[in-house]
């Protein structure tokens, strides 16, 4: 009865705040990570206002949809963008997600028809202007 509650719990959470952390990979820009069938989080940090982030060598093993999110772990109030961009070069550009120091918020969803390698590009959208920006990217299958 208890694990039941606790497993309607969780879901009724990871519906309210859009995306919820399951199994976490972490990662640094040399290291290979699969999405599928765990999730992928890693920290980052923007230098300046126009200076994008790549993260590299990340890669979806299956057929689906995957969802992007960011959580602000700098100065409140930093905004993020995610661009997924696959082996061929095509992007798909997500929105600026809204800032949270608690929840990942969802920039992007993307659906990928088979398993492939691909990288995501994050834009600093807006926020206080203090810099390094820095956010945590958590990758959902």
């Amino acid at each position: 009865m208890i694990k039941h509650r606790f497993a309607k719990g969780a879901l009724t959470l990871a519906t309210v705040i859009g995306l919820a952390a399951g199994p976490a990979t972490a990662g640094g820009a040399a290291d290979a990570s699969a999405v599928k069938p765990h999730s992928v989080q890693r920290n980052f940090s923007i230098p300046a206002p126009n200076i994008v982030v790549i993260q590299k060598n990340l890669f979806f093993n299956g057929r689906g949809t995957i969802r992007i999110g960011f959580r602000d772990i700098g100065v409140p109030g930093d905004r993020f963008r995610a661009t997924y961009i696959d082996g061929a070069g095509s992007a798909i550009t997500g929105r600026c997600a809204v800032s949270s120091k608690q929840t990942f918020q969802e920039s992007l969803r993307v659906f990928i028809p088979s398993k492939r390698s691909f990288k995501v590009r994050i834009r600093w959208c807006s926020g206080p202007g203090i810099f390094p920006a820095g956010g945590q990217m958590l990758i959902l299958p």
